[in-house]
């Protein structure tokens, strides 16, 4: 097994990673170097154990594992630096737009996992999707894995599936954001105007989160919990009459072929 891994960019999602790990317990506090520009975040991780670091270089150095988690366009500078320290090494990136083979290229001799993590990773309900180069091994990659179930699930694809993964999963929680956003600004009109927005937001929420649960949990398809919710001429068939009405399906298909090409677009470079 790989013991140390280091987070490069213990920002927001690096962090996310290390909590995942950390309760766990897939690695102790001692093997895990969080590095960062400015510290003072970290403290409560030295605490625990955690090595600190302002410096990539160290961090790559004395690391098995390491998880570029920058943001893309600090990705060529962070290449500079740890080039020659990640031979041998396992290297998995976070980076969004960011190929096997530009890392391959840029650290010559590591072994590279490509991952798109989603936001809901920062709670512990994230979605990966996971690919590798084929330098990797079944052992590495499966390490890889491991570092990302401990906060949701990894989806293993193929790299060219990535772009429509940040489509169906990444962006998809501003998708349902608005939905919900969509829903509250309702709620203040009809009714629920002397309430606070947090407080209808948090129904709404919690509503959203049940019916996630019931159709992780209870393995059942959408299409059967909408037709369990929908009585015949009921409230919730109305409603649903609006959306077949107005294109729901098409709009989703739509937006979402839209977020498929602007993620193209930038895998290009453009």
């Amino acid at each position: 097994m790989r013991t140390k891994v280091a987070i490069l960019g213990a920002g927001n999602m690096g962090l996310a990673i290390a909590d995942g790990i950390l309760v766990a317990g897939l690695r102790a506090p001692q093997d895990m170097i969080l590095v960062r520009r400015t510290t003072d975040r970290l403290e409560a991780y030295k605490k625990k154990g955690c090595i600190i670091s302002d410096d990539v270089v160290f961090g790559a150095e004395n690391a098995d594992i390491i998880i570029l988690a920058v943001k893309p366009q600090m990705m060529s500078g962070l290449f500079d630096k740890i080039s020659d320290k990640c031979v041998g090494k396992l290297v998995v990136s976070i980076a969004a737009g960011i190929k096997i083979e530009t890392v391959e290229r840029a650290l010559s001799g590591a072994f590279v996992v490509r991952t798109m993590p989603n936001t809901p990773l920062t709670v512990g309900c994230g979605v990966t999707g996971i690919c590798r180069s084929d330098k990797v091994s079944d052992e590495d990659f499966s390490e890889a894995c491991d570092l990302f179930n401990c906060s949701g699930i990894a989806f293993e694809c193929r790299e060219e599936e990535i772009n429509a993964l940040t489509a169906l999963t990444s962006s998809a929680v501003a998708y349902f954001a608005a939905v919900e956003d969509a829903m509250c600004i309702w709620a203040e009109s009809h009714g629920f105007d002397g309430y606070d927005k947090e407080t209808v937001c948090d129904l709404v929420s919690k509503t959203q989160e049940g019916t996630a649960r019931l159709l992780f949990e209870k393995r059942i398809s959408p299409k059967e919990l909408i037709r369990s919710v929908a009585s015949p001429n009921g409230t919730t068939e109305r409603a649903l009459r609006v959306f077949e009405e107005q294109g729901l399906y098409s709009l989703f298909s739509d937006a979402m072929t839209a977020c498929l090409n602007r993620a193209e677009e930038l895998s290009s470079g453009k």
